[in-house]
């Protein structure tokens, strides 16, 4: 190479210009890099899925949806939940597409084959949800890289994994239990995507797909569609196809929608039938209006305020300093020339994500969970303008005003001790309780019962197939045992979602039990953690025994009865 009248030879090159020149490393660096980021964040989630199990009631539902359909019981839970249509069963006692049940087949189909492969353990849901997500949004974000190769891809990742971190430190279950709201936010994130960057039919199809697999994991999510409208139209006005040409992609998106949902009713038609299919929509759009309509509370300015401190408290985010930062976005994204498609992604993820926000500000019940797939969404649009833009100077300013506003978050963050990967105490108490009564089953038969499926679906997805407790509130108590089957009445208590989560106030947890059983306890088999197993006695016995003036038998200690 001849530069200024020289000879300049190989071996003669600084370090600098080799690595310069070295297109491979160029490369690999910045893949390496998202590689690590990304796995890092699932390798987390797989950490504190592995200390918690599951995590809350509702994904104990979902659990036993996935169980029943893995077992060949069907799609159904064991009890009847909020419902009172009675049972849709075929002798089992499962209640078939209980349409009370708020996470859709796109997450408990494949929840289903997993626990087939790794049977009824307690991580096993939750490395479902993270499976369905994580692949998701890893097909996703290479994608991403593809469209905007070198460090501006892996500055897009890693911001991406610092705002889910910080914006989900104080909430962060739904990253790794069997909710729906994570893999619908990462289906919405996809249809988003393959729209605005995608060009073709196939593109355009395969949207719609993702987009109606969103709606089939979590039906709230419909709102998070709203964007998509703006974004097609976008794409049309920018391909300037003609009327019938830009009529047939809108058919074609809308049948990639609506093939999730058709798929799914037709599987419910052939096991329901017309007529009892007709009548789960009936209930399904009752149980709908209860949720959507008859809950909500009226739209004052105070009830606002009130969900905005709660947006505030439960996510660390400043409203007043977002609007900074998209207006500081919007001004960049327009000064850079970035182009049309990712404009119109920005503004409909962000429209998506404020559908679902306004909503949930307004008209939803209050429970912040109902958030987490417009955070995640709005995590997601956060990232946009990093990936989108050129100018390092613009990129530079835009994630120092992103980081401004994270910097509440992030200090919560790092204070936070490192999760060690060992069982919870609550995990471990619900693997004692699961296997005392299976070794109360293997010495006879047994009656389990308790109050309420919030307090017992975690424990039941333990149990073997078929074991299923008795919901006293809903069914009543067990019917008196006959004297020939010596079947021991066993009681579950679960007092984090017991009588006084639900009441609010104080209650005698043990004495409420004993009411609804209207048995006496006689021993107490296991307490831990929020779990207290209770074995009741004959109520005819006590009260032969009140009669003969014997003190009827009180309960064991629980060193005792653990000894």
């Amino acid at each position: 190479m001849e530069k200024c009248g020289l000879t300049c030879q190989p071996d003669s090159e600084t370090p600098a210009v080799i690595l310069g020149r070295n297109s491979w490393f160029r490369r690999t660096a910045p893949l390496l890099t998202a590689v690590v980021l990304w796995s890092g964040f699932v390798a987390y989630c797989l950490a504190t899925n592995f200390r918690q199990g599951l995590c809350c009631a509702d994904d104990g539902w979902f659990a036993i949806n996935a169980k029943c359909l893995a077992t060949g019981q069907g799609y159904g839970t064991t009890f009847l939940g909020f419902s009172t249509f009675g049972r849709h069963d075929d002798g089992q006692g499962i209640v078939l597409f209980n349409p009370y049940t708020g996470t859709g087949p796109a997450l408990i189909v494949p929840s289903a084959a997993i626990t087939s492969l790794f049977g009824f353990n307690d991580v096993v849901p939750g490395i479902s949800s993270i499976f369905v997500w994580s692949t998701v949004l890893t097909m996703l974000l290479w994608l991403l890289s593809r469209d905007c190769p070198g460090w501006r891809s892996s500055l897009g990742i890693g911001c991406y994994v610092v705002t889910i971190l910080t914006f989900f430190a104080r909430c962060f279950g739904q990253w790794h239990a069997l909710l729906g709201e994570i893999p619908a936010a990462a289906y919405l994130s996809m249809g988003h995507w393959l729209l605005a960057m995608g060009s073709g039919s196939v593109s355009l199809y395969l949207s719609g797909v993702f987009l109606g697999l969103a709606v089939q994991t979590k039906l709230l999510t419909l709102l998070g569609c709203a964007g998509t409208v703006v974004i097609l139209a976008i794409r049309l006005i920018g391909e300037q196809r003609g009327l019938r040409a830009s009529c047939a992609q809108i058919a074609i998106w809308m049948a990639g929608g609506a093939a999730p949902t058709l798929v799914f009713e037709s599987y419910k038609l052939d096991v329901l039938g017309s007529q009892r299919w007709l009548q789960n929509w009936s209930e399904f759009l009752i149980a709908l209006r209860e949720f959507t309509v008859d809950r909500p509370p009226a739209l004052t300015v105070a009830i606002v305020a009130k969900r905005c401190g709660q947006i505030h408290n439960t996510f660390q985010l400043n409203l007043l300093g977002l609007l900074v930062l998209l207006a500081v976005a919007i001004v960049l994204l327009i000064r850079n020339s970035v182009d049309w498609r990712w404009r119109s992604l920005f503004v409909g993820l962000l429209m998506s994500a404020a559908c679902g926000g306004v909503y949930w500000a307004c008209c939803s019940v209050g429970w912040p969970r109902y958030l987490t797939s417009s955070i995640a969404l709005l995590c997601f649009a956060l990232t946009i303008p990093v990936c989108a833009m050129s100018d390092w100077k613009a990129i530079s300013c835009y994630v120092a005003c992103l980081l401004i506003l994270l910097s509440p978050g992030i200090t919560g963050f790092v204070s936070r001790k490192w999760l060690p990967v060992v069982p919870s105490e609550e995990r471990v108490a619900r693997a004692r309780v699961a296997e005392i009564i299976e070794d109360l089953r293997g010495q006879g038969p047994v009656v389990l019962s308790s109050r309420l499926w919030t307090e017992f679906a975690d424990v039941e997805f333990l149990l073997a197939p078929g074991v299923r407790f008795r919901e006293l509130m809903t069914e009543g108590p067990p019917p008196r045992a006959n004297p020939s089957s010596m079947s021991r009445q066993i009681g579950l208590i679960n007092r984090r979602f017991g009588a006084a989560f639900r009441e609010e106030r104080s209650v005698d947890e043990a004495a409420d039990l004993e009411r609804l059983m209207r048995r006496p306890i006689k021993a107490v088999l296991f307490e831990g953690s929020s779990f207290q197993l209770l074995e009741f006695g004959d109520p005819t016995a006590a009260a032969a025994a009140k009669a003969d003036g014997t003190p009827a038998p009180r309960a064991a200690a629980a060193s005792d009865a653990r000894e």
